[in-house]
């Protein structure tokens, strides 16, 4: 394969994945208000939560007064890429509802669930 087919592929890839980030509305791309709800670590602690989303981080405060922050680097279809403050990876799903999303750490596969309050979408 010469060097021009393998760029027009790669270009022609960029620009289909382009197209495919602007349709499933990345999370990370603007500012968007803080939301209330349920989070739940590991399947097995759950306590009330918010998030929030600024431009190019997003952030889990619990209720209990711990936070973490991620910074959105990327995605690969229907997966956005996270990273936290200390360098592990996520991967971000969301329901496709406007408020519920989960996280699940590449690394050792700790996971956090976020399920938001009605008014979440409001």
């Amino acid at each position: 394969m010469t060097y021009i087919k393998i760029l027009k592929m790669k270009l022609a890839s960029l620009l289909l994945g382009l197209g495919l980030l602007s349709a499933i509305a990345l999370p990370g791309r603007a500012e968007e208000p803080v939301k209330s709800g349920k989070c739940q670590f590991n399947q097995t602690l759950t306590m009330e939560c918010t998030t929030k989303s600024n431009g190019g981080t997003f952030r889990i405060k619990w209720a209990d007064g711990l936070s973490d922050t991620y910074r959105w680097v990327g995605s690969n279809a229907d997966r956005i890429n996270l990273v936290d403050a200390r360098g592990g990876v996520w991967h971000y799903s969301d329901a496709r509802n406007c408020r519920d999303f989960k996280i699940t750490n590449v690394e050792n596969k700790n996971s956090i669930a976020f399920r938001g309050h009605a008014k979440a979408c409001e």
